[in-house]
């Protein structure tokens, strides 16, 4: 199931954890706002809206990207792909590469192959959401596709925490997020595959994990 297919069946499940909870993945926003080098007046891109602020926003497309040539400084594109065939990526990034300024940066997060995330996403969340979920994860070896479209690459992990206040909030967030309707237990199934850590006086985190992938366009592009 290709990614536009599979998420309109829980686009709004989805948005309702992101935008009632906006906080909760601030540390994971962070790590891909350290790696696009913004600056005053930079013209950016947010692929799969996943809730940058001050981005240009809209629903996730990968054939062809409704903007002009060479229109943005920055791309950033966060735990989506993996829901696309390697067929995909290869036409989306050479879409980015397109609507990216010369020397403009792409950033692309996602889960790791055979981590404990892979585990999460691909054998628990996928037992307990009624659509299922198998995801196409990443290593380093993905770079090889951002340098056959034309970019500059470089890879990098970056570990973090995801916050909640109180376990109501960490049910309903986790529940949506990961549209798991076929649990009744979220808590429990978190902490024995997540590892729940208090946090402050009711609160909880789990630590997350996902490798970035920093892609520059060449300042020249040598045509064949």
């Amino acid at each position: 199931m290709e990614y536009n297919e599979y998420f309109i069946k829980r686009i709004n499940r989805y948005q309702y954890a992101i935008n009632t909870y906006p906080n909760t993945m601030d540390d994971e926003r962070n790590e891909a706002i350290n790696r696009l080098d913004l600056f005053d007046g930079c013209k950016s891109l947010d692929l799969g809206n996943s809730g940058l602020l001050d981005f240009t926003k809209i629903d996730f497309e990968f054939k062809k990207l409704p903007f002009e040539d060479r229109s943005f400084d920055r791309i950033v594109i966060m735990a989506v792909l993996h829901h696309l065939s390697v067929e995909s990526r290869e036409v989306l990034y050479k879409e980015c590469m397109r609507v990216l300024k010369l020397g403009g940066k792409l950033v692309v997060s996602d889960v790791i192959k055979d981590s404990k995330q892979d585990y999460w996403l691909n054998t628990v969340v996928d037992k307990h959401n009624s659509i299922g979920h198998k995801g196409l994860f990443f290593d380093t070896s993905d770079e090889e596709l951002f340098r056959k479209t034309g970019f500059e690459v470089c890879s990098e992990v970056a570990s973090y925490f995801w916050y909640f206040n109180n376990k109501a909030e960490l049910e309903d967030f986790v529940t949506n997020l990961f549209g798991m309707d076929l649990s009744d237990n979220v808590y429990d199934i978190v902490d024995k595959h997540l590892g729940l850590i208090p946090h402050g006086k009711e609160g909880f985190k789990f630590e997350w994990q996902l490798i970035y992938f920093i892609a520059t366009c060449p300042l020249t592009l040598f045509q064949d």
